[in-house]
């Protein structure tokens, strides 16, 4: 989170600087992760806010933002930490609740961690609202998305 001198800040300008990898860091991945999760940990940007001229605006954004989160799903360091990878999905499903690659890799991260519980309390969430929003049923089952 980028801070100004009057104590305001702006996110979508770190989002950026992060996207064109002008980080001055040695290793930017390392500390990359937890910059994303601080900038989009609050979901998606100007959320609550809707003006019918901002709303493209906010969903190009938020796309934006979805397909950089997903870059990281090779990384080596969510690779090898399961609570990076859940944290990682849970910040792609907080910008789309019924994206079904997010859901699948935290599942899937959940069950491999033994928390079967938390796996299967995700995915009838992401039922639930996959519902809500179309109005259909998921076609996938539970277990159809661990095995797959």
């Amino acid at each position: 989170f980028i801070k100004f001198n009057n104590g305001s800040g702006c996110d979508y300008l770190e989002f950026l600087k992060l996207k064109t990898g002008k980080q001055n860091d040695d290793n930017p991945a390392d500390n990359s992760f937890q910059t994303i999760a601080n900038i989009f940990g609050g979901g998606e940007f100007l959320k609550g806010i809707s003006y019918g001229w901002l709303d493209s605006i906010k969903f190009a954004i938020n796309n934006e933002v979805i397909i950089f989160l997903k870059q990281y799903f090779d990384d080596n360091e969510v690779q090898q930490d399961f609570d990076k990878r859940i944290k990682l999905c849970d910040l792609i499903l907080s910008f789309d609740p019924v994206d079904q690659d997010a859901i699948k890799l935290k599942i899937k991260s959940l069950s491999s961690i033994d928390k079967h519980h938390i796996a299967k309390s995700s995915y009838n969430l992401f039922i639930a609202e996959y519902k809500r929003l179309y109005d259909e049923h998921f076609p996938l089952s539970f277990e159809e998305m661990i095995n797959s």
